[in-house]
């Protein structure tokens, strides 16, 4: 399984970027920050890498000062790997 996880360190940047990114009808969720990852402020919004477009977009689009970054996350056999995209 292959997703994208974008980080804060604000749960409250964390759930405006979740409402921005639903205004654009991107299926998304908030999840908690798997402990592996070592950042942000322990929930982080998880989607497909399909929606790596509006992930990109709504981020240069409202700068917001909390941002950590944007991982991509494989999951095989149980282990996850994070790969900081952006």
């Amino acid at each position: 399984m292959v997703y994208l996880l974008t980080a804060f360190r604000s749960r409250a940047h964390t759930l405006r970027f979740y409402d921005l990114l639903r205004s654009y009808k991107v299926n998304c969720r908030v999840v908690n920050t798997p402990k592996e990852a070592k950042v942000g402020c322990g929930i982080s919004v998880k989607c497909g890498t399909e929606a790596s477009g509006y992930v990109n977009l709504s981020l240069l689009k409202t700068g917001f000062p909390t941002f950590i970054g944007v991982f991509k996350v494989t999951e095989d056999g149980g282990k996850k790997n994070f790969l900081k995209i952006f």
